[in-house]
């Protein structure tokens, strides 16, 4: 993943950094699934 496309999303939620990194967490989590499913296919 690409700092540059991260920083807008750690950056939209100032006040709940931890809200924000946890839906980063989770995107990145989903995204690995993606990846682990469509290499299976």
């Amino acid at each position: 993943m690409d700092v540059h496309s991260v920083e807008p999303i750690l950056g939209s939620i100032p006040d709940r950094p931890e809200l924000s990194l946890s839906a980063l967490l989770g995107l990145v989590l989903a995204g690995d699934l993606v990846n682990r499913f469509s290499i299976d296919k």
